[in-house]
């Protein structure tokens, strides 16, 4: 059980590093292939595009044909492309790069999971899942830190360039000591029209938030994005009605805990990303920080972080899950409201340590408590739905942000931009609280590492 967790916590931690360490680099890249900062937000946004899209046909895909065996085809592919995304030598090239590697990312997050859940013993659950989000969390922690060391020392290339060797690591120890695994109780064939429907209705949700501030909210384009936004997310829903191999079970939402968890971990999420990506553009483009000491300033987010997360499963059992998941959203909408009030790097390390705590419960117990809160053999679905939707919505988040940045930057400045997308986060994380208090019952059970999940 512990050689698994720490095999497949190589390939998750090495994932989250990729990501925020990327946050860091962004205005060096922007230098290097004459954009904005801002604009290369796609560098982000897109790779979580394809990460989300994967996520979702990933998990059945390892329901169907082999969790190990698709864990390892995301290994392989993560490693190859990293390589390709630091070769890049234009903007384009490196865009259509990361989308690719978000593939491999969208295979090894929610397959991860389901490897260890099915190795470990119900009375374990959620200790050994907490310590395994707890490794993800820590790889977005550090990334930054990361990111600013490559980009100051060896040039942004070397982020990527590290991957290869890590992931040839995590892909031979997760050939020798992780276990085949599936869901017996499905059969059949990937939903492949429900895929594409999928994929459309992420990707015009995307650029209608990309390009709302540019086009207009009512212009012709946003309306027609919208439409076929919404036109596409009907269609998919009657699709996994009526599928046999659904890529997503909407009952699952019925469950009153998963739906609770997902949806607030979602909001969660979302003032995470968005904070990460509008600090590094005010520490470098306001406050003239070079990418080492901006990454290194995230520490302050990072150390707290790091704690969190491994006293997530003890303070869970002290004060219940519904009161950790609220707490945790308090944080990081107190941590927001400081950042938002008072730009100066003491009230900035503030407020990230103060946000710290609730990032890494935001991210781990909204994964855990949606698995147990459903039988062992949808651990493989249920991961896979739950970290589509935190993780997309975390993706589409960096695209708001960009889009708020532009729509209130002034001509001499991004600062009002950058002001009010922290605004932005607080307010993600309000939405979050009553969520978490509506949604999540006092007693969710999980807890105990109860499995059979409630339809309230």
């Amino acid at each position: 059980m512990w050689l698994t967790l720490f095999a497949v916590g190589i390939a998750q931690f090495l994932v989250c590093v990729d990501y925020w360490s990327v946050a860091v680099a962004l205005p060096d890249m922007a230098r290097q292939f004459k954009v904005s900062p801002v604009s290369l937000e796609w560098v982000l946004s897109g790779y979580i595009i394809a990460f989300s899209a994967t996520m979702a046909v990933g998990g059945r895909l390892g329901d169907l044909y082999g969790r190990k065996k698709l864990l390892l085809v995301g290994i392989a592919i993560f490693g190859a492309l990293s390589v390709l995304v630091g070769l890049s030598s234009t903007f384009w090239m490196i865009v259509a790069s990361r989308i690719v590697l978000g593939i491999g990312g969208g295979l090894i997050i929610p397959l991860a999971t389901a490897v260890v859940s099915d190795t470990t013993p119900a009375r374990d659950m959620t200790r050994i899942l907490g310590f395994l989000t707890g490794i993800c969390v820590l790889g977005g922690a550090v990334g930054p830190v990361v990111g600013g060391a490559f980009t100051e020392t060896w040039g942004w290339p070397w982020i990527f360039f590290l991957n290869l060797p890590i992931s040839i690591i995590a892909f031979i120890m997760v050939i020798f000591v992780t276990r085949e695994s599936r869901d017996q109780t499905v059969s059949g064939r990937l939903d492949y029209p429900g895929t594409i429907l999928l994929i459309i209705s992420i990707v015009s949700i995307a650029l209608l938030i990309d390009r709302i501030a540019q086009w207009g909210i009512l212009s012709i384009p946003i309306l027609s994005l919208l439409s076929i936004a919404i036109v596409f997310i009907f269609l998919f829903m009657l699709r996994e009605h009526k599928a046999k191999s659904p890529l997503v079970e909407l009952d699952l939402f019925r469950n009153r805990t998963f739906l609770g968890f997902v949806s607030s971990g979602a909001f969660s999420n979302l003032y995470w990303c968005l904070t990460i990506f509008t600090s590094t553009i005010m520490l470098q483009k306001v406050m003239d920080y070079t990418p080492l000491p901006a990454g290194l300033v995230f520490l302050a987010m990072s150390i707290p972080v790091s704690i969190a997360s491994l006293f997530v499963a003890q303070v869970q059992n002290l004060i219940g899950a519904k009161r950790v998941m609220i707490i945790a959203l308090v944080l990081q909408a107190a941590g927001g409201m400081i950042i938002w009030w008072n730009h100066e790097l003491v009230w900035l390390l503030i407020g990230f340590a103060i946000a710290g705590p609730g990032c890494a419960w935001g991210w781990s117990l909204p994964v855990t408590g949606s698995i147990l809160s459903l039988p062992r053999e949808k651990a493989g679905l249920a991961s896979s739905a739950c970290q589509t939707i935190v993780i997309m919505t975390g993706g589409l988040s960096i695209t708001l942000a960009g889009t708020v940045i532009d729509a209130f930057a002034d001509k001499t400045s991004v600062d009002p931009g950058v002001r009010m997308s922290y605004l932005v986060g607080v307010l993600a994380c309000i939405i979050g609280i009553i969520l978490a208090w509506i949604l999540i019952p006092r007693s969710s059970g999980i807890e105990q590492a109860e499995t059979a999940g409630d339809t309230d």
